[in-house]
Order: structure tokens, then C-alpha cells, then sequence
């Protein structure tokens, strides 16, 4: 006898929930152009799917074209944005305006010239307005330098981020990258859960702290900094205007238990001496003392190599992070310490004491690791791998299972590491017992993260 043929099962025939997430994956990535195929199946699909276009991250390279999509868009897909990135472009430098575009914003520029600002300014709030339900804002960094000597678009800038707190009060994301303008605008938005920026302004640290105190809800912290050139620009006789680090230790002792936490830090080439701004000693032990117990994920990346007293520190708040499950580091050359550890002075502040590497002041609690490799000959892989089988063997780092080493692609005979490091990688999961392992590369590339490109 034969079997009845079991039908088939047509996706319009699956739930509705199901479609959605069916949906929802196949969206999420907008370079696949799966999207545009799935619109032109069916009417039906055409109309359950087209909003998820609308759901994902939608970005503009200057708000010019904000405002051009949201004149052409329906409101009814509008209402499904959450997420908006954009730059905000200076009109007299045209960065980020479209070539055939500059004749015609030329001569429409009204006089006195300070009118053109007040009229982008209209159209900016105006346009922010069709995207209600926005909770994610992203503003590009500007590669020109016009935002720190024209004051006329440091006032346009300021006046957009105040509307877009009037605006947007519920907002739960928000990255920025200018530091030339006060920080009160922040503590418009009561539901904010995670911020990244520069760490600098023109607030007072007094200033940032009464600020950052009415942002319960923030968990999330991302730092990139310092400005370009911010000695240079600090300089005795610099007439320009003087930014400040806001984000102090004193500050981040005064935040909400944080959850995550991410240091993107680059040299500043014009300063003399101990380079670290984030990542000091002082910061760093101020994290120990006030984040120690929330952290659940770490990320620290420089184009340096901290000082003994940074390492030291850091090695401290990793011991008293004792929640911490994914941890990131890397800086060029990343080398374990060798110095004989001695008892620490302050219980998990960092301060005095020298701890052997990072690794073995890695906390029970991590699952997940990832690090630099390169330096010294191949001497930083061999250091880390046999840390970790060590830690493993002893039963230590019981919850590890997850490890990427990376290499810094800027080291020479890279082709040499590379085949050591899928070695130690076999030997990590043989020896150490690690499920998870991967090789990765590394680039110093700190501030570039927020350039669209």
C-alpha cells in the first residue's frame, strides 16, 4: 500500500507569528536584496512585509536627505521606524551634500546668512516630527572641522539635539559624536538605557553629574575619545572653543550601576607624556569601586599600550567584576605582565599591587574572551594560551567557552602568527576544553566607528 503523500506546507499557510519572524530575519540585513525578491512574490507579502523595511536601522548621509525621505515617504510606513542614523552637515561646507545638489543650496542661501541655519533648523524639527516612534538615534561623526570653528553650525547643532530631546523623551539610544556644545540636553530622557559619545563637552563635571543623576534607566556606556587634536586645540592663545572631559571617575562614581561598558581610546599625538585619558589608573579604579559588581560585559581597545599603573588597575577592575561574562581587550602589542605578584593594597580597586597577567585576574563568572595577540614574536599567544589551559586545569574559568584571539594586522611576518595562532586555537580546545574558537583580526581603528563608511 502506498503512503498518502503528506501536502505541503505554503508559507502563506504558516501562522501569522511565524511570517513575522520569517520576516524580521530576512529584513535585518538590507545588502542581502532577499528583501526586494520577497516584495515581489505577492500582494499579500508585499503588505505584511513592507514594514519590516521600515523597522530596521534606516540612515541618511546628511539630513538633507532626512528631510527629502520624509517628504516622499507615507506616514503610514513611517510609524514603523525605531531606528534613524544620520549626519548632521554644515550647509556652507556642503560635506555630505550630493555634487548636483550644492548649486542649487548655494543660491537658495538666505542673507543674512545666519537665516539659512534658522530655516535648516525648521526643517530639521519639522521632519523629526514624521518619525514618532523613533527610540534609536544615531548622529554620525563630521570629518570636516567647520563644527569647531563655526559657531553658527555649533548653535545649529545644539539647538537639534534640544529638539530632539523635546521630541523624543522615551528615546533609548542615542550616539552622538560632538563634544563642542553642553550636555543639559540628556537629562530630557528619563528612559535612556544606552548612550555612547566622546566623554567631552563644554559641561562642567558638577554639571555632568547632575545631568547623568536623572538618567536612571542608563546601563550602557560607550566611550570614543578623546577629539582629535584636543591638546592642540587647548593650547595656550587656541581662540576656538575649549572642550572639557566630562566623563570623569568622579562622574562615573556617580552613574547608575552600569551593565555594559566599552572604552574605544586613541593617542592624542600633540600630547607629552602618559596618554590615557579613559583607561588612567584613576578611571579605572573609579569602575572597580562603583561598577564593579553590574558589569556583565567589558570592551577596552587602544592604539597604545596603557601604563603599568593603567594595566595594573585594569587587572583590578576585572577581579572585582565578579558578574562579568563577556570580556574584550586590545592594544598593540599586547603582552602579559611579568612582574611578581605581590598583595594588593585596596580589595579590587587596582591600586598598588601588581597582579601577573589579565588573564588570571579574569573572573569566574566569564564566558566569553576576546584578546590581542602579537607582540614579542609570537611571545603574547604562548603567554595567553598557556594562562588559559593553566586556569582550565586547576579549575579555574570553569564558565569559559567562548574565545576569539585576534591578531594586530599591522604585525609584521603576520602570515607566521597566523598559523600559530590556529595551533594554540586546536590547543585551547584540546587541552583547555574551550566549545567556542576563533581567530580574528585587529585594527586600531577607535575613532572610525561612527563614520558611515
Amino acid at each position: 500500500m502506498v503512503a498518502p503523500v503528506k501536502p505541503r506546507t505554503a508559507f502563506l499557510d504558516l501562522p501569522p507569528e511565524i511570517r513575522e519572524q520569517v520576516y524580521g530575519g530576512l529584513f535585518s540585513d538590507a545588502s542581502s536584496g532577499i528583501d526586494v525578491q520577497m516584495l515581489r512574490t505577492s500582494q499579500q507579502i508585499y503588505v505584511e512585509a513592507q514594514p519590516f523595511l521600515f523597522k530596521r536601522p534606516v540612515t541618511f548621509a546628511s539630513q538633507f536627505d532626512f528631510y527629502e525621505w520624509v517628504r516622499t515617504s507615507s506616514n503610514e510606513n513611517r510609524k514603523y521606524v525605531q531606528s534613524v542614523r544620520m549626519k548632521l552637515v554644515d550647509i556652507i561646507s556642503h560635506e555630505g551634500l550630493p555634487s548636483s545638489s550644492i548649486q542649487e543650496y548655494q543660491r537658495n542661501l538666505p542673507s543674512p546668512i545666519t537665516r539659512s541655519y534658522a530655516d535648516d533648523l525648521e526643517r530639521f524639527i519639522e521632519a523629526m516630527k514624521g518619525i514618532p516612534n523613533v527610540r534609536s538615534l544615531t548622529f554620525y561623526k563630521n570629518r570636516t572641522t567647520g563644527g569647531d570653528t563655526n559657531h553658527h553650525f555649533r548653535n545649529f547643532q545644539r539647538e537639534c539635539f534640544a529638539a530632539v530631546a523635546q521630541q523624543f523623551p522615551g528615546l533609548k539610544s542615542l550616539t552622538f559624536y560632538v563634544d563642542h556644545i553642553p550636555l543639559d540636553f540628556l537629562s530630557s530622557f528619563h528612559s535612556l538605557q544606552s548612550l555612547r559619545f566622546t566623554g567631552f563637552s563644554t559641561s562642567s563635571v558638577k554639571e555632568t553629574i547632575k545631568i547623568f543623576q536623572k538618567l536612571s534607566q542608563l546601563n550602557h556606556l560607550e566611550l570614543f575619545g578623546p577629539p582629535p587634536a584636543l591638546t592642540f586645540h587647548q593650547r595656550s592663545g587656541y581662540e576656538g572653543i575649549r572642550t572639557i572631559q566630562s566623563m570623569t571617575g568622579e562622574v562615573i562614581k556617580a552613574l547608575n550601576p552600569l551593565r555594559i561598558l566599552t572604552i574605544w581610546e586613541i593617542r592624542d599625538v600633540y600630547a607629552l607624556g602618559n596618554p590615557e585619558v579613559f583607561v588612567s589608573k584613576s578611571m579605572l579604579m573609579a569602575l572597580s569601586q562603583a561598577h564593579g559588581r553590574s558589569l556583565r560585559c567589558l570592551r577596552i581597545s587602544t592604539d597604545f599600550v596603557p601604563s603599568p599603573d593603567s594595566r595594573v588597575a585594569l587587572a583590578g577592575l576585572l577581579k572585582a567584576s565578579t558578574a562579568l561574562e563577556d570580556v574584550d581587550i586590545g592594544w598593540p602589542c599586547f603582552l602579559e605582565e611579568e612582574e611578581e605578584e605581590e598583595e594588593e593594597e585596596e580589595e579590587g580597586a587596582g591600586g598598588g599591587g601588581k597582579i601577573i597577567s589579565l588573564i588570571d585576574a579574569l573572573p569566574e563568572s566569564v564566558r566569553r574572551l576576546q584578546i590581542t595577540v602579537g607582540g614579542g614574536g609570537g611571545k603574547s599567544l604562548h603567554d595567553i594560551v598557556e594562562r588559559i589551559i593553566m586556569a582550565r586545569k586547576s579549575k579555574k574559568l570553569g564558565n569559559l567557552r567562548d574565545v576569539t584571539l585576534r591578531i594586530d594586522w599591522r604585525e609584521q611576518q603576520t602570515k607566521e602568527l597566523g598559523k600559530k595562532v590556529e595551533e594554540a586555537l586546536m590547543r585551547l580546545k584540546n587541552e583547555a576544553g574551550i566549545i567556542k574558537v576563533m581567530s580574528g583580526s585587529w585594527y586600531p581603528i577607535v575613532l572610525n566607528c561612527l563614520d558611515e563608511n
